[in-house]
C-alpha cells in the first residue's frame, strides 16, 4: 500500500472554513482579506489535491458536498487545535497549564457555579445526560463522588 503525503496548508483549510460559514466565496474572500480569484483557485487546488469535490458553487452561494461537510469537521477540529497549542505554548513559561474538566449534576447549585466559573478566562461546555455518558466515554470528562460528611 503506498500512501501518498499531502502537502494541504493550513491556511487553505482556513479559507475552506470561511466559504463554509459564509456559503459564499466572494464574502469569505473579503473575511480572509485576499482577492475572490485567489481563494476560488487555492479551494480549487485542495479538491483537485484531495480527489474530491468539496463544494456546489452557485450564482449567489456555495454549499458543501458530503465530502465538503467531512473536511469541515476535521479542519474545525484541526483549528481547535492549532489555537489550543499556540495558547499552550504562550503560556508555557507561565508554569503549570492544561485543562480541568468539571462535571456535575444538574442541581439548584449549578446557576451559582456557572457564574463563578463564568468570572475566569474558561471554556465551559454544557452535556446532557447522554452527552455526560459519551463525554466520559471518551475521556473528555471524569466523574468522582466527593464526601461531604
Amino acid at each position: 500500500m503506498v500512501i501518498e503525503v499531502m502537502e494541504m496548508e493550513f491556511r487553505v483549510l482556513k479559507y475552506f472554513l470561511a466559504v463554509a460559514r459564509t456559503e459564499n466565496i466572494s464574502h469569505a474572500a473579503e473575511a480572509m482579506h485576499v482577492s475572490q480569484p485567489a481563494l476560488s483557485r487555492q479551494l480549487m487546488d485542495l479538491e483537485e489535491e484531495l480527489g474530491v469535490k468539496l463544494l456546489v458553487r452557485g450564482n449567489r452561494n456555495t454549499t458543501l458536498t458530503e465530502a465538503g461537510f467531512l473536511l469541515k469537521k476535521r479542519a474545525e477540529e484541526i483549528a481547535q487545535l492549532v489555537d489550543k497549542t499556540v495558547d499552550e505554548l504562550s503560556h508555557a513559561q507561565e508554569g503549570v497549564s492544561g485543562s480541568v474538566r468539571i462535571g456535575c449534576g444538574e442541581t439548584a447549585g449549578n446557576p451559582r457555579f456557572a457564574k463563578r466559573v463564568s468570572q475566569h478566562p474558561l471554556s465551559v461546555s454544557k452535556h446532557g445526560r447522554y452527552g455526560r455518558k459519551r463525554a466520559a466515554k471518551e475521556r473528555h470528562l471524569g466523574f468522582w463522588r466527593i464526601d461531604t460528611a
